[in-house]
């Protein structure tokens, strides 16, 4: 997924997920950012 945000990956169909409704609701804080994943980015360009 890279810089795609859970949201974005949802809508556009990148990732599905199923199950009971409480599960799926706590995916997202399952892939949370490490420490080291907080280096600034470059700016996208386009």
């Amino acid at each position: 997924m890279g810089e795609m945000s859970w949201k974005a990956a949802l809508r556009d169909g990148a990732v599905e997920i199923d199950g009971p409704s409480a599960l799926r609701r706590a995916v997202p804080s399952w892939f949370t950012l490490a420490p080291a994943g907080a280096v600034p980015r470059p700016a996208r360009v386009g």
